[in-house]
């Protein structure tokens, strides 16, 4: 039921409204409720109950129905953007992926061009070290050598014991200095090889982390499409040629080719 001079919602068995049924013989000039409201004429009895004509239930009730059919257009239409706004986000989302994944990837690409270079020149730096102890070691065989020939001397020679003294100490001081210095680079190059295992360590780890970016990108690049606002129809991949990336919208395939685009002669 709807109040005769107003238009409210008013309960069933009654004609107005209670602010109405005051001041029912008053013109009304505005209501901000329904339309079907009925302007009754001046000399209109205060509480006399009116019954509504069929006609305007009739009209009423065709107005509910295209009220209620509006309305119900209005949320379909409201959870359709929804799920086209939601669409769109998951698929910036997966490019935005696909391009964190990719500059990842090429960081990880560029460290490993790094530590390669550096194993390489650890790598130069033993050989260096290896050909210096091949070489003291030499050395330590010849003095080897030539301190048993000395030593036979002194026992061939006594007499010539104070310069030939002289001599083995001398010689028995370089051997301890040349003992000393392989000593060290015996240590320097175990340093080596234990830096050398753990930049090896490393480069494993980076290919590893490698080879799931390139499985990511990959992925991205399987299921990841862009569309650009050309009026061709064509969904592209982003290496195309034909892909601008200026101004585009980026899609999953499934959802390219069920909006109706097709795949990009020039990229597939």
């Amino acid at each position: 039921m709807y109040c005769l001079r107003c238009g409210r919602q008013i309960p069933e068995g009654t004609s107005f409204c209670d602010a109405c049924k005051e001041t029912v013989s008053q013109p009304l000039e505005e209501s901000p409720f329904l339309s079907t409201r009925i302007v009754l004429p001046a000399r209109v009895a205060a509480k006399s109950p009116v019954k509504p004509m069929p006609e305007i239930k009739k009209k009423k009730e065709q107005e509910r129905v295209k009220s209620k059919r509006l309305i119900t257009a209005v949320v379909l239409l409201s959870l359709l953007c929804a799920l086209l706004t939601a669409a769109c986000g998951y698929g910036v989302k997966l490019w935005l992926d696909g391009r964190r994944e990719h500059r990842l990837l090429l960081t990880a690409q560029e460290e490993n061009g790094r530590l390669t270079a550096q194993i390489s020149a650890k790598d130069d730096e033993i050989d260096v070290q290896k050909d210096k102890v091949s070489q003291l070691s030499a050395q330590l065989d010849e003095l080897a050598s030539e301190i048993t020939h000395l030593e036979q001397q002194i026992n061939a020679y006594k007499m010539q014991g104070s310069e030939v003294d002289q001599s083995l100490r001398e010689m028995q001081d370089d051997n301890l200095r040349l003992t000393e210095e392989k000593e060290a680079l015996d240590a320097q190059v175990k340093s080596l090889e234990q830096q050398l295992s753990t930049l090896k360590s490393k480069v494993s780890e980076l290919e590893s982390k490698n080879d799931a970016l390139e499985t990511k990108s990959d992925f991205v690049d399987r299921h990841v499409v862009f569309i650009e606002n050309d009026g061709t129809g064509y969904y592209h991949s982003y290496s195309c040629s034909r892909f601008k990336k200026q101004s585009y919208w980026a899609y999953s395939t499934n959802l390219a080719i069920s909006q109706g685009y097709k795949p990009c002669p020039d990229c597939q």
